[in-house]
């Protein structure tokens, strides 16, 4: 630096130096001929050791190194000196305190007149912060991505001067709609995936847009596999900075396929239990009905010779019969027929109602039992097993005109918390399982969503009243269970019937006989507030032998504790005005605790009066009943005393 503009020049030489002074950037130099390096004291430091205790060597260079960077470093330079690139960079760490550093190293290559390489030139400075800053950043949009995977949600961005199609997306998008961006643009746009229905949505979307509004819209989408999906979309509008014109929007979508799910089944439970309270209400009055016809029809004498009276009583009797099954199949329905607990072995009780089944669907139809389920007990009787089965049968033989195969399998099944094939109204645990497969036509797939449902039907009025499949799915909901059904036209249908387990001692094996009815000469207090019914059973009872005092409520009862205190067995029905008949019983065994009960209904409604009568504190007695069913269980009552 000699001449004139020395000064000057020096002057430069130290602004520069300053400035790479302030912005900690190190300036090296590598002779290639005598393999040394020179220093800046910015460089030195970056490289953590004072400039003086560098000997300057390329090997002294090497050393300071991270020894895991070390030689990529060196094959570098020496790649770049071979090849005389115009710029090389690369990241290295060395040793600088208690710590490493990340040093960003620029350099090229100095050659000659003739072109030859003749050493290098660089500059370093400290990229540490940069680095970290990086990582972290790269991290937190890893977790992102994993949690965008885990949930069904993303985020998109549309410019709508290329169409309705996503141009930008992150989160599930692919996962939730089965389409890439590019894959929507390809179908159209994004009107052309939305359920036809639904597209009215879209002119709704674009007065918001023009509106420059946000908004909030729910449909559905078509993905390639045909499945369907329902979306939640928030939205609003990205305007363009210069002008102002809306030119695209961003939103989140939320896939809540599930949650409308839940929502139908919800909306279709709430139309159910009203279906099943006034199904239930009037089911109660016509078994009051039916219970004084068949109690009455009971004492009708026997004509003598007289064969057209004869048959009359019969049929008269017989459609008294199907008139209690048809009550108690809209009880069922309606998950309001009490009745005590039982227990039973199922293996035992599908093998005793299969002769039932075989003749319930006739010779052409193959039936057949496979029983891999042990000796699991489950709380349900051997009726109520058998009126599933055989709704379940006949269901399968209209299915088969010409015949066919039914199959009944029983097993063992365990659902886990996130086992996705347990039905939601089940708990996780093992229930016992009976399935019955059929080779019928098949159940068309708009119909299949509705076969539960009360009074609904594909057959004709003389062939089914709608409540064969609704009482099936009553009696397993209420036992705490579940139904399922599967179908592939053609090919049949498999109702699937899970089963709780229980404990306790199994009843027998046959429940529907019992001991020969008798009468007796007990005192009897009959609580019923129908009139006609309170007195068919007074005078039934009485031809039986026993002295028989009627009331129409329990305050009248409990108005005259003599009558309470001087009999041997109260009978009342449940369903009572004022005090329920569950509550008489209890205050009556209070004043009398040797006192015998027997509850009566075929309709209970409050929760509490239904959990005393499944406690089996009391006998209890199902209407509509027949007069040997009710001395039957008067005197069974009596006698255990």
């Amino acid at each position: 630096m000699n001449g004139p503009d020395s000064g000057g020049s020096a002057f430069q030489q130290s602004e520069l130096e300053q400035a790479l002074e302030t912005a900690r950037v190190g300036v090296w130099r590598f002779d290639a001929s005598a393999q040394t390096v020179l220093w800046s004291p910015q460089c030195a430091a970056l490289f953590g050791r004072p400039a003086r205790t560098f000997r300057g060597t390329f090997e002294d260079f090497a050393s300071v190194l991270h020894e895991e960077d070390a030689p990529r470093v060196m094959e570098a330079v020496k790649a770049s000196l071979a090849e005389r690139t115009d710029e090389l960079v690369i990241e290295y760490r060395v040793k600088n305190g208690d710590g490493w550093r990340w040093l960003q190293d620029r350099s090229r290559v100095i050659v000659d007149a003739s072109g030859a390489a003749v050493g290098m030139l660089g500059i370093v400075l400290d990229v540490t912060e940069t680095n970290e800053n990086a990582a972290r950043l790269a991290a937190d949009q890893e977790r992102f991505r994993l949690y965008s995977e885990l949930s069904s949600d993303y985020v998109y961005e549309v410019d709508l001067r290329a169409g309705l199609a996503p141009t930008r997306t992150f989160g599930a998008f692919e996962r939730t709609t089965g389409y890439t961006p590019e894959g929507v643009a390809a179908q159209g746009g994004w009107a052309e995936i939305i359920h036809p229905e639904d597209r009215g949505n879209i002119a709704e979307l674009m007065g918001a847009l023009d509106a420059g509004r946000a908004f909030i819209n729910e449909y559905r989408i078509i993905r390639p596999d045909g499945d369907v999906r329902w979306l939640r979309d928030r939205a609003r509008p990205i305007r363009d900075d210069a002008n102002g014109a809306i030119v695209g929007l961003v939103g989140g979508v939320q896939d809540i396929t599930e949650y409308k799910a839940l929502e139908a089944r919800l909306a279709h439970a709430e139309k159910l239990e009203a279906l099943a309270r006034l199904s239930g209400a009037v089911a109660h009055d016509f078994n009051n009905l039916l219970t004084i016809m068949m109690v009455a029809s009971a004492m009708l004498p026997e004509p003598d010779g007289d064969e057209t009276a004869q048959i009359a009583i019969e049929e008269l009797r017989e459609s008294l019969r199907r008139g209690a099954e048809l009550t108690r199949s809209l009880l069922t329905f309606a998950r309001r027929q009490p009745g005590e607990r039982r227990v039973t072995v199922l293996a035992d009780a599908l093998e005793l109602a299969m002769p039932i089944v075989t003749r319930a669907v006739g010779e052409r139809v193959r039936v057949s039992l496979h029983q891999d389920v042990g000796s699991a007990l489950v709380p349900i009787g051997q009726t109520q097993l058998e009126m599933i089965l055989l709704n379940l049968a006949v269901n399968a033989r209209d299915a088969m005109p010409d015949g066919g195969s039914l199959e009944l399998h029983s097993r063992m099944t365990t659902f886990t918390m996130t086992d996705k094939e347990r039905p939601p109204e089940l708990a996780p645990a093992t229930y016992a399982t009976v399935e019955v497969r059929d080779t019928g036509a098949g159940i068309p797939g708009d119909v299949l969503p509705r076969v539960f449902e009360p009074f609904f039907t594909t057959k004709d009025a003389e062939r089914g009243t709608g409540l064969g499949l609704a009482s099936v799915h009553g009696v397993v909901r209420q036992l705490g269970g579940a139904v399922l059904v599967a179908s592939v036209e053609g090919e049949g249908t498999t109702f699937t019937v899970h089963l709780p387990l229980t404990e306790g001692q199994p009843g027998t094996v046959d429940e529907r006989h019992g001991r020969h009815a008798v009468g007796g000469t007990e005192r009897i207090v009959v609580v019923e507030d129908e009139d006609d019914l309170r007195r068919t059973l007074a005078r039934a009872l009485e031809d039986l032998g026993y002295t028989v005092q009627g009331f129409g409520s329990a305050e009248h009862a409990l108005a005259d504790p003599a009558a309470l205190t001087s009999c041997d067995l109260l009978l009342t029905d449940v369903r009572l005005p004022g005090m329920p008949g569950t509550e008489l019983a209890v205050r009556a065994v209070e004043q009398r605790p040797s006192l015998r009960v027997v509850l009566m209904s075929g309709f209970v409604e409050d929760e509490r009066q239904s959990a005393v009568i499944e406690s089996c504190r009391f006998a209890f007695l199902e209407k509509p009943f027949v007069i040997e069913g009710l001395a039957r269980r008067v005197r069974e009552v009596l006698d255990d005393g």
